[in-house]
């Protein structure tokens, strides 16, 4: 069992985030390692906004700042790439500070 955290709905473009390519991935592994690996992606249809919120509902929000956003390798987020962009939309909606900018 792996588990990402990407999501589809609101991916900026990024081909690593869709369903289908999770799909993909999970085939290539089951056939070239020959076991039976499944890909979970819980947050594949959620918002940004409702991924905070649930973050927030589950008690992880402090697990938020050791997540990994950005598309330019900086952390905190660089606030510029369309990733980093839609984390904080997903945080300002769901009216709560981001903790991996809080962090810094």
């Amino acid at each position: 069992n792996l588990v990402t955290g990407v999501a589809q709905t609101d991916y900026s473009g990024y081909p690593d985030c869709r369903e289908a390519t999770m799909d993909a991935l999970q085939t290539a592994l089951n056939l070239g390692m020959e076991a039976d690996f499944k890909i979970h992606a819980p947050l594949m249809h959620l918002s940004k906004r409702q991924t905070v919120e649930l973050a927030r509902d589950l008690g992880a929000l402090p697990a938020m700042a050791l997540t990994h956003t950005c598309y330019n390798g900086e952390r905190p987020p660089c606030g510029r790439c369309p990733a980093c962009e839609l984390r904080a939309l997903g945080f300002s909606e769901a009216g709560i500070d981001d903790p991996l900018v809080a962090s810094g």
